[in-house]
């Protein structure tokens, strides 16, 4: 039985070259003032300084708060609140990649209220956000299209875990997507992303939705999307071409489109994930990769039609007659393709400490007790899969 859904997307999208040339004037729709928001890299610098003066030309009152670190905490992006309401600022702009965006999503469900405990999750906001928008340097997360922001709330909360604030409002008013500028990307965060992207199409495509095929169709085409992407990047190096349909394919499942929202999605992936990275303060990206290979080997006798479908229509298999073989053939070939991104496959390469894993076990099943909305792994299985990955 498909779910009841009702879709009805916020966020305006602006695809192509130098849609973003014209920030300035987009921004001045809505307020006279911005809060422009990117992080501390380096390569940012350019954009921000570049964006700054577009939105200076627009005779914008123009604010910075350049310091959103990866797996953004709240104990930084408070400083961005501070400025809003010192200046009552009208509008946010992130400028960045997935975390950046993050964290103006939060900002603009929280700059008038510092109550974030009793809001978490976010489910019911009954005031109007900031007006906020994005442009995005980076292929990825899908938070372009999403409702979603992941957010280390270490205010709040004694651990360091990524907590998660969901609401339709979080939507971007609008997002400017110019793949050019992924041209100056070390190539690391865009394998990163990649991987990123595989992992929430993995996390829909095993649904307990039955006949769920169109979702699986597409899904499997994305998949093989991001697959050629980076093998020719890998090859030729960074294009347009491979970039655009890196930052198309992350939207894909993320956006919550009706064949996405109508099926039941598991994220038991992510959830195994999210300890790893908050703790160890690694690339979400990566971490996916290691415990995506691990969680295939623990569970895909679970379903073995599901898996064989999948793999032998991503990967390239030449077992087909017995189906367990196959899979375990696909298996390795998604391991080849992490290696050949230069990405780690092993918890133990990212330096994870294996006395750490109990506990990184009991942090993911949290106050659910399991992790998987469709799975739900106890914190045994867990360790288990800790253990595969190891």
């Amino acid at each position: 039985m498909f779910n009841n859904v009702c879709f009805n997307p916020k966020t305006k999208i602006f695809f192509g070259d130098n849609w973003w040339d014209n920030i300035g004037e987009i921004i001045s729709s809505y307020s006279n003032n911005v809060l422009l928001v990117t992080s501390s890299d380096d390569f940012a610098k350019p954009l921000l300084s570049r964006v700054r003066d577009l939105c200076l030309k627009a005779n914008l009152d123009v604010y910075t708060t350049p310091n959103v670190k990866a797996n953004p905490r709240l104990s930084d992006i408070n400083y961005s609140i501070k400025i809003i309401n010192r200046y009552n600022i009208g509008f946010v702009l992130a400028i960045g990649g997935g975390s950046t965006m993050d964290a103006v999503k939060f900002i603009s469900a929280a700059y008038n209220n510092q109550d974030y405990k009793n809001h978490y999750p976010y489910q019911n906001i009954d005031y109007d956000v900031l007006p906020h928008g994005a442009i995005t340097t980076a292929p990825a997360t899908g938070s372009e299209v999403s409702n979603v922001s992941m957010v280390v709330n270490d205010v709040d909360y004694e651990s360091d875990i990524k907590k998660m604030y969901a609401n339709d409002k979080l939507r971007f008013d609008f997002v400017c997507i110019d793949p050019n500028l992924g041209l100056t990307l070390p190539k690391k965060q865009v394998y990163s992303g990649a991987v990123d992207i595989v992992s929430h199409c993995l996390e829909a495509y095993f649904t307990d939705t039955k006949n769920a095929y169109l979702m699986k169709n597409v899904i499997e085409g994305i998949i093989r999307s991001v697959i050629t992407a980076t093998k020719n990047v890998v090859k030729d190096g960074l294009d347009v071409n491979a970039l655009s349909n890196l930052w198309l394919s992350s939207m894909l499942p993320m956006g919550g489109y009706p064949y996405i929202i109508t099926t039941n999605s598991d994220w038991v992936v992510h959830n195994m994930e999210k300890p790893i990275t908050s703790y160890y303060n690694d690339t979400h990206g990566r971490v996916l990769g290691i415990m995506t290979i691990a969680w295939f080997k623990y569970s895909y006798k679970s379903n073995i039609d599901e898996y064989y479908k999948l793999f032998e229509s991503c990967f390239s298999l030449s077992c087909k007659e017995d189906k367990e073989k196959a899979i375990l053939e696909g298996i390795e070939n998604f391991e080849s393709w992490i290696k050949s991104m230069n990405l780690p496959t092993r918890l133990s390469e990212i330096n994870v400490d294996k006395n750490m894993l109990d506990e990184l076990a009991e942090t993911a099943i949290g106050d659910m007790g399991y992790v998987g909305a469709i799975s739900k792994y106890n914190k045994e299985q867990i360790l288990e899969i800790y253990n595969l990955a190891y």
